[in-house]
């Protein structure tokens, strides 16, 4: 499995714009913005407040970033046709399908341990202020809040990839659904409060910085069972059109 697992990370880092730019891209956010907090041009402190306030940019272009990496790990293979050669060689459709999934993971995890070892390293250099320095409990938190978010859309993305099979396509169709289209179920709770149950980024966020305002707050038990939920809708949808693929 860890042979698949490597070959996945070789076809990422052979795609070198898109595995730079997630790896600096949210570097470079941080960097830019310690320097523009260090000359007072914004107004930012350092230590924990900087971390917090950080997470909140890495979590969104990681997300996005792993959009596009989950949508070109689920097509790419497909739009290429090298699926079939490897379906020919005999390894099962279910590990292909696992080590994809532990690609995902892994540029996953890459981008937010740099994002973050980035993130740590500036709040020490901005003045701290009134805040409190940052401490190993800020630094985890940051790391799942950021982590978490970039996984689920991240295998969503993986999801859709599978189902059409065509990398510019996927990527489109995913960007939308994590931008636009699950966030258009917010409108259900104009109706009822009870759809918040079906928001993902509620879910999302019970599980990470816990902000939501209590009329639209889930438990954490609901939570974890509507990020699984739609994690394992996308996941299995891709992984029933791969087995239908005829090699």
């Amino acid at each position: 499995m860890s042979d698949l697992i490597s070959a996945n990370m070789l076809v990422l880092r052979r795609r070198r714009g898109l595995w730079w730019s997630a790896l600096a891209i949210p570097s470079s956010l941080i960097v830019l913005m310690t320097v523009l907090a260090s000359t007072d041009v914004i107004d930012l402190d350092g230590g924990r407040q900087f971390v917090e306030d950080s997470t909140l940019v890495l979590g969104f272009f990681l997300t996005l970033l792993a959009v596009l990496v989950g949508a070109r790990l689920g097509s790419e293979e497909r739009a290429t046709g090298t699926l079939r050669y490897q379906l020919l060689t005999g390894v099962p459709r279910s590990r292909l399908f696992v080590a994809k999934l532990g690609a995902l993971v892994t540029a996953g995890l890459a981008m937010t341990t740099v994002a973050i070892a980035v993130t740590t390293v500036s709040s020490f250099v901005v003045p701290v202020g009134a805040s409190e320095t940052t401490g190993a409990g800020d630094v985890v938190s940051a790391a799942w809040g950021v982590l978490l978010p970039a996984l689920v859309y991240g295998s969503l993305a993986f999801g859709v990839g599978v189902l059409l099979g065509s990398t510019g396509p996927a990527i489109t169709v995913a960007l939308v659904l994590n931008l636009i289209g699950i966030d258009l179920l917010y409108a259900l709770t104009l109706i009822d409060d009870w759809f918040r149950h079906l928001v993902l980024d509620i879910g999302v966020d019970r599980l990470t910085v816990d902000e939501a305002d209590d009329d639209t707050r889930v438990s954490l038990g609901a939570a974890i069972v509507m990020v699984l939920a739609w994690v394992g809708s996308f996941l299995g949808a891709g992984w029933m059109r791969l087995r239908t693929l005829e090699a």
